[in-house]
């Protein structure tokens, strides 16, 4: 289990959503502590033109991203993109897996934490990596009042993280290095 799993939420327009930018980010922060993990982006959406995506993506610090498209999948559905993405972080199993905390990103990481049966931490506002090189995440409680640091200690560890908790960054070197198109949904849907 290696590596750092984003779910690439797209809009409706088919531009990446500035909190998966922003999750990008974060994770080069993280990565940095523990072992220089990989960034993996899942973009799940029908078929067109990802180049812009793609290259947006690796400058925000991606080293891979993976492609599942198919135009049963133009449109989200709560019927097929969480399954859709399960079987992606099954084939490419990650020590931690990271979605924004929209409807969509809510609902891919609550199947996918069920599927797994690991814990998840919603609505995050700061991410880390505490004791044990384990993700430590940390939560508003009671009303926002207070904060709860969590020590996510099952595998994957999962969080999701509300837009504009993180500050995006462009980064200085471009990492880049794998784009994986998945064109045959069949095992996916």
């Amino acid at each position: 289990m290696e590596g750092i799993l984003i779910y690439g939420e797209l809009t409706p327009e088919y531009k990446i959503r500035p909190v998966v930018k922003q999750l990008v980010t974060k994770a080069c922060e993280l990565k940095s502590k523990i072992w220089n993990q990989k960034i993996k982006v899942c973009i799940i959406g029908g078929r067109t033109n990802y180049e812009e995506i793609i290259s947006e993506l690796g400058a925000y610090g991606a080293d891979e991203v993976i492609i599942v498209s198919d135009d049963r999948l133009k449109n989200y559905d709560k019927n097929y993109h969480p399954e859709v993405f399960f079987k992606i972080a099954q084939k490419y199993p990650s020590r931690i897996i990271l979605t924004g905390a929209t409807v969509q990103g809510k609902e891919i990481a609550a199947y996918t934490a069920a599927k797994f049966d690991t814990g998840l931490t919603a609505d995050c506002t700061n991410l880390d990596i505490g004791e044990n090189n384990l993700l430590l995440s940390t939560r508003p409680t009671f009303g926002g009042q207070l904060t709860a640091d969590i020590l996510c200690k099952t595998f994957p560890q999962m969080a999701t993280v509300q837009e504009n908790i993180f500050k995006e960054q462009m980064q200085e070197q471009e990492n880049l290095n794998n784009v994986t198109e998945v064109k045959s949904t069949d095992n996916y849907l």
